[in-house]
């Protein structure tokens, strides 16, 4: 059997569709990724402050105070305990959350408290800056996960796709046989 040019530029629309067929595939996967979990308990934990702090006085919740509380080691006797109620425990990666006070969010608002998670590789060497660094008074702070995940993403879906475009090959030609548009060359006597 020889294959004609038209049969070697059928490689093109098969891997366009058997990546397609594999975006579509990956999709369906619903993932919950570690970082939203971190986000939302830093939402959390920031509402939780500013209710607090709120409450009391301002010299009874402090910078260590708050500290000692996302770590876990605030003793009950001390008088914020009571407010602050459990402690929100460790990041997805194992870390404790971590107060810087006096922060500046991206809208100007000063907050008595900033909190922030360290991040996947649980060191920080910016208070919660780094680009693995979530935090309270960035709104674009999970942008690099969100590459990252894309990157992944991407490459992932390009050795799906490159894995099924035989099969997807094998399909377009059994059907350009079978409709006509490769038809097999005439042998003249």
């Amino acid at each position: 059997m020889r294959f004609s040019i038209g049969h070697l530029l059928l490689v093109f629309p098969a891997f366009f569709l058997a990546t397609f067929i594999a975006e579509w595939w990956d999709s369906q996967t619903l993932v919950t990724y570690r970082f939203t979990i971190a986000l939302n308990e830093i939402r959390k934990i920031q509402f939780q402050l500013k209710w607090a702090h709120d409450l009391r006085d301002n010299s009874e919740i402090t910078e260590d105070v708050v500290n000692q509380w996302l770590a876990g080691s605030l003793p009950d006797t001390h008088p914020a305990a009571h407010d602050l109620y459990e402690s929100p425990g460790f990041d997805p990666w194992g870390s404790p959350y971590k107060c810087l006070p006096n922060v500046q969010l991206s809208n100007g608002v000063v907050q008595p408290f900033g909190v922030y998670s360290m991040g996947r590789d649980s060191e920080s060497e910016s208070n919660g800056n780094d680009p693995d660094d979530l935090n309270s008074w960035n709104e674009d702070c999970y942008q690099w996960y969100v590459n990252d995940i894309t990157q992944r993403n991407r490459r992932r879906i390009g050795i799906y796709g490159a894995m099924i475009t035989p099969v997807v090959y094998l399909g377009l030609f059994a059907a350009g046989r079978l409709f006509g548009f490769f038809r097999p060359p005439q042998i003249r006597a």
